[in-house]
C-alpha cells in the first residue's frame, strides 16, 4: 500500500506492537501513535520508512526505548 500518508491510531491502549504488514507502507509521513498506552516497542522496519516525516509518541507509558537509529 503506497499511497497512504497519514495514519493515526491514537489512543489504541491494546495496541502491543505494530503489525509486519506495516512496513510496506512505503508512502507513510504522518504517523501518530500517542496515547497508546500498550505500545512496548518500535519495530526496526519503522527506520526504513525514508518518507516518514512525524512520529508522535507521546504518552506511550510502556514504550521502553526508543531504537539506536533515532539517536
Amino acid at each position: 500500500m503506497t499511497g497512504l500518508q497519514h495514519l493515526n491510531l491514537v489512543s489504541c491502549k491494546s495496541l502491543r506492537e505494530l503489525p509486519s504488514g506495516m512496513g510496506g507502507v512505503t508512502g507513510l509521513q504522518h504517523l501518530n501513535l500517542s496515547d497508546c498506552k500498550s505500545l512496548r516497542e518500535l519495530p526496526a522496519w519503522i527506520g526504513g520508512m525514508t518518507g516518514l516525516q512525524h512520529l508522535d509518541l507521546s504518552y506511550c507509558k510502556s514504550l521502553r526505548e526508543l531504537p539506536a537509529w533515532m539517536g
